[in-house]
């Protein structure tokens, strides 16, 4: 799926267009005080089954997740890369600092895109490491909600 800017609100459904259907899905924002948001769009050059509809919703369910773990994460004003490979660094560090002491220095972006690095001793880190966990439930607990709640009758006749 593709994201549609200039949207207000959310505005599922299936729209034909000549021999095209449009899904549109969900609503979201870069940033929080955006003043237009998006929506996903999807075209299909037939009418899909529901099944084919439910598998694009569900992949931009996963999608916006995945997104939103690795860049939506911010510590002391600075945007945390939660990609997978710092993910299983920063649970390395943390067994690390549990075992003896030091400092980790992780790298993190400020507002302006610019790399800053933070230097953590083993009672820094272990809040920041307690933030990025967290920060990843959040983002599973949302998108495991929203796929409970979905509901494909506004994209069905």
């Amino acid at each position: 799926m593709e994201k549609i800017y200039g949207a207000n609100e959310r505005q599922d459904g299936l729209v034909k267009v000549g021999n095209n259907y449009y899904l549109y899905y969900g609503f979201g924002k870069d940033t929080e005080n955006a003043e237009h948001g998006y929506n996903y769009r999807h075209k299909f050059d037939h009418n899909p089954t529901a099944e084919e509809i439910k598998e694009v919703v569900l992949s931009a369910i996963d999608a916006e997740t995945r997104e939103k773990i690795t860049t939506g994460m911010m510590y002391d004003g600075l945007m945390v890369n939660l990609s997978v490979e710092n993910q299983l660094n920063y649970s390395m560090f943390k067994d690390m600092l549990d075992q003896n002491s030091g400092s980790i220095i992780v790298k993190m972006t400020d507002a302006d895109g610019n790399d800053k690095v933070v230097t953590f001793g083993r009672g820094t880190f272990d809040a920041f490491y307690e933030q990025v966990r967290v920060h990843i439930k959040n983002c599973l607990q949302d998108c495991w909600r929203e796929k409970a709640e979905l509901d494909l009758g506004c994209y069905l006749p």
